[in-house]
């Protein structure tokens, strides 16, 4: 169980990592 909340949260941190990195490349796009 701790080994794969360890993954889950890992994966959501990536995640939010992806997400605000499309969210910059789309403002910097905007402008």
């Amino acid at each position: 169980r701790p080994i794969n909340a360890r993954v889950a949260e890992q994966r959501r941190v990536a995640g939010e990592l992806v997400y605000h990195k499309i969210y910059v490349i789309e403002g910097a796009l905007m402008r």
